[in-house]
């Protein structure tokens, strides 16, 4: 008795639909966290500056230490937010290519940005380790912390659009037409 490709839980297919399952739940598990991550930050800074607010107009108490903490909260913010539009294909694209472009232009493009994306980030990682390392040892802020941390979302960010992008075009190989749905 042979069994068919189409066959059986061990078909070829159905593996692949589960690989194509597993990668679009570790992209949606990645894209959550990294959302809940700049949620967090968000409403963190929100809830410092309205204190800071408060406590300069109507106690006369300055705490100089807020700045640092709202700077750090948008590079932490930013290098969470890139990886994220990456995931989940936020990120900016020409509708009006959609309009002029044929299907097989506009898939070509998509693949384009994915390979732009995992390139971009392995840059973006090589000069974050960089700077690390250069601001390293070096301490400006009223918190007292080492500035390398100031430069730490540029790894982050190198990493995640590395991830985004491989998860991408695996989801591409993996997807019978070749191409992912992008947001519209």
């Amino acid at each position: 008795h042979k069994m068919s490709i189409s066959q059986g839980e061990f078909s070829l297919l159905g593996m692949l639909e589960r690989e194509q399952d597993m990668i679009k739940k570790i992209s949606n598990a990645l894209a959550l966290i990294l959302q809940s991550l700049i949620a967090l930050l968000l409403f963190g800074d929100l809830i410092i500056n309205v204190v800071q607010v408060i406590t300069r107009y109507v106690f006369d108490i300055i705490f100089v230490w807020c700045e640092d903490i709202s700077t750090l909260s948008l590079c932490y913010m930013v290098s969470f937010g890139i990886p994220w539009l990456c995931l989940t294909k936020n990120h900016v694209f020409m509708d009006v290519l959609d309009m002029v472009l044929p299907e097989k232009g506009i898939n070509f493009l998509k693949n384009v940005v994915d390979v732009a994306t995992l390139i971009g980030g392995t840059v973006i990682l090589y000069i974050g380790i960089k700077t690390v390392n250069v601001n390293s040892g070096y301490i400006y802020s009223m918190l007292r912390y080492d500035e390398k941390i100031k430069y730490i979302p540029l790894i982050i960010t190198g990493i995640g659009m590395m991830v985004a992008g491989i998860l991408n075009i695996i989801e591409k190989i993996q997807s019978k037409g070749g191409s992912v749905k992008y947001a519209e």
